[in-house]
């Protein structure tokens, strides 16, 4: 439709071919779930609200198979991608296409749970950032720990988010329907 037409040249086409092997392998790894990881459609809407935005480092909280945070760290006004998932197997397989990646430079993944290591995995990127005491991200992403994301996003607005333009993947996030 409509929204596909229209966002799908925000999507890096030199790493194609990679998002699409990105996906079988997800669909072979994870057969039940492999629905969880953010389509051609919400990745490139992503794409868009960083290109517009002009966000420079991105935090991304649920990585799974790592499809978004290749499409963040493609963007042009990208310069660091910090992804946060706390399975080692979906880690595993975003870590091999993280590394074939042409942004591969750009994107850090951490093994953690982002429910309550969220401030220690921030805390780190700060320091790793050249320290200072502001607010390391320019762009969130809550994917991870959908009954979490008010706690989460409350958290993140509050201490962490320099512009506060956090961006979920569901209306949950925004309080516009139950998260129940």
């Amino acid at each position: 439709g409509f929204c596909a037409q229209y966002s799908s040249g925000w999507v890096h086409a030199g790493e194609a071919a990679l998002l699409a092997e990105l996906d079988a392998e997800t669909a072979r790894t994870f057969p039940h779930v492999s629905h969880m990881a953010a389509g051609r459609l919400q990745a490139s809407v992503l794409a868009m609200l960083c290109e517009v935005s002009g966000a420079a480092h991105v935090l991304e909280l649920g990585t799974f198979t790592g499809y978004s945070a290749l499409v963040l760290a493609g963007c042009s006004s990208v310069a660091s991608v910090l992804t946060v998932e706390r399975d080692p197997l979906a880690a595993a397989v975003a870590r091999r296409f993280f590394a074939r990646s042409q942004a591969a430079h750009k994107i850090r993944l951490c093994q953690a749970d982002a429910r309550t290591d969220l401030l220690r995995v921030c805390a780190a990127a700060r320091a790793e950032g050249g320290g200072g005491e502001g607010p390391p991200f320019d762009l969130v992403f809550l994917d991870a720990g959908k009954r979490d994301y008010a706690a989460q996003r409350d958290l993140l607005v509050e201490r962490l988010v320099r512009l506060q333009r956090p961006a979920a993947d569901q209306k949950a996030a925004l309080g516009l329907v139950d998260a129940g």
